[in-house]
């Protein structure tokens, strides 16, 4: 019992090392009221510049509990950097669940636009999230470091030939259980089918899911058809072990093989 307590004593420590407290706080008042607040659902970590929390910012789960959403969050081993987080919410913004957001990401949701996240979302170092009109994001995202997602082009372009200015934005929308490789770019109009995979510095900027419903993989610029009947392993604990299977392998035999599960 004591060895207990001393352990959740010390992980509390860490917690209040690592904890921006000052924003932390301010963030869960503005956004949810001190009777909201109270949870403390939001934690943020590090530098953070909140240039505006004028909009609606909600958390649409069966248990709200303390610190399921996470700005600056450390959990990445690749990325060092102390360049701030940047939240501005004007529209709305909602939270399904559990929600991380790394180091250094660019969070903007404008006057009207809205912005759904499902549960579990994480979003890797250097991450831009720009929605001006509609974008939802699925349960299990995970987005590496360095991924653009709009639903905007920012500015008009005139058709000089037809002396027309088309629309500048269009819903985004992601499934369930999508990994976005590092630097992809989700561009206005995407949709994009669960359990797909985007490879690395891919562009996706159309409906995938006309021709696809489900597990597959697209790469290029802009994104294609890659592979099918394909899905990333989220269980962390079976990813460990295939790293160490086939580290194994490759020590034992000098070649990498593949296991069926």
């Amino acid at each position: 019992m004591v060895r207990f307590l001393l352990t959740r004593a010390w992980e509390f420590l860490k917690l209040l090392v690592r904890l921006n407290i000052v924003k932390t706080i301010y963030f869960n008042v503005r956004a949810f009221g001190w009777r909201g607040a109270l949870k403390l659902p939001v934690y943020i970590f590090g530098p953070v510049k909140l240039a505006d929390m004028s909009g609606k910012i909600q958390i649409e789960a069966e248990n709200v509990k303390r610190g399921m959403i996470q700005f600056g969050c450390e959990d990445e081993n690749i990325i060092a950097t102390r360049e701030p987080v940047r939240i501005s919410v004007s529209g709305n913004l909602t939270f399904k669940g559990e929600c991380k957001f790394s180091r250094a990401v660019q969070l903007l949701v404008w006057t009207n636009g809205s912005l759904e996240v499902g549960n579990n979302a994480w979003f890797g170092s250097f991450s831009k999230i720009v929605s001006f009109r509609s974008m939802t994001i699925g349960d299990n995202f995970m987005g590496s470091w360095e991924c653009q997602l709009f639903d905007t082009d920012f500015h008009f372009i005139r058709d000089t030939a037809l002396n027309s200015i088309p629309d500048n934005t269009a819903p985004v929308s992601i499934g369930n259980q999508v990994w976005l490789g590092s630097r992809v770019t989700v561009l206005k109009g995407t949709q994009l089918p669960d359990c797909c995979i985007v490879a690395v510095g891919s562009v996706c900027n159309k409906n995938y899911t006309s021709t696809h419903t489900s597990c597959i993989m697209l790469g290029g610029v802009p994104a294609k058809l890659l592979k099918e009947n394909v899905e990333y392993i989220s269980d962390k604990p079976m990813e460990r072990k295939l790293y160490r299977y086939f580290y194994d392998s490759a020590n034992r035999d000098g070649q990498y093989t593949s296991v069926t599960y």
